[in-house]
């Protein structure tokens, strides 16, 4: 609740501007999956039997940070990625920040606010 209210403060103070300077970040857990089988046919043939799915080696995080233009950055963490809150932190630290620069040119100057859904106070 104090958060959410020290947010609407902030954009009553600084308007639209104050939104132009949020990043948001989300995690996802990707499974990986593989056809059993595939067949390419011409699109006027009758249609084949569709293949079937089946789960292969595993699952990844996937982590992304958007703004209010759009996508900043897509990154997947290698295989064997514990998620944990120094892992997170140090990957808060790493990726997006050369993402924002590159794409976004004056807006870490501008102090960039980063959101997340998922940060928690115990972690």
């Amino acid at each position: 609740m104090d958060i959410c209210e020290w947010l609407l403060d902030r954009y009553g103070a600084e308007g639209g501007h104050f939104l132009e300077r949020i990043v948001t970040g989300d995690e996802i857990w990707i499974h990986h999956y593989k056809p059993e089988s595939m067949e390419w046919k011409h699109h006027h043939l009758p249609a084949k039997k569709k293949f079937k799915m089946h789960l292969t080696s595993g699952r990844l995080m996937l982590t992304v940070f958007w703004d209010l233009q759009g996508l900043l950055l897509e990154h997947y963490q290698e295989r064997g990625y514990t998620a944990n809150s120094a892992r997170y932190g140090e990957m808060l630290c790493d990726k997006p920040k050369p993402a924002v620069r590159g794409k976004r040119r004056g807006l870490l100057s501008e102090g960039t606010l980063y959101l997340s859904s998922h940060c928690c106070p115990h972690c």
